[in-house]
């Protein structure tokens, strides 16, 4: 999908939006704009992470579990990712092992792309 249908699609989700002029902008208002928008993205994440926490007090685990259907039709579910800490002295064999696997060519890495501003 190129920009031109990335931008159709968003206009066509929300076509009370005002069209933007990101097309026109350079490459520096597009880094200040985007940078910009990574601001109200954190900001609107912490409101999220907010949210989260009020509801998960107010339905029990089960509840959320197994799903709650809404007036719209979609339906809110607790998911869980676990992830592991080690002690101190594993964790240097774990990265250790690691090095060794990498050194032999039996590891490999997977590089995912993304900007940031510095």
């Amino acid at each position: 999908m190129n920009k031109q249908e990335v931008y159709a699609a968003v206009m066509e989700r929300y076509p009370d939006r005002e069209e933007s002029a990101i097309e026109t902008m350079s490459i520096d208002e597009l880094a200040e704009y985007r940078q910009t928008v990574s601001r109200k993205l954190k900001k609107l994440e912490d409101e999220r992470k907010l949210i989260d926490e009020t509801i998960m007090e107010s339905l029990s685990e089960v509840e959320l579990k197994h799903g709650i259907i809404l007036k719209s039709g979609s339906c809110l579910k607790m998911r869980s990712r676990t992830s592991y800490k080690y002690p101190e002295a594993l964790d240097k064999e774990i990265k250790s092992l690691r090095q060794i696997s990498r050194d032999m060519g039996e590891g490999y890495s997977e590089t995912t792309t993304y900007l940031v501003l510095v």
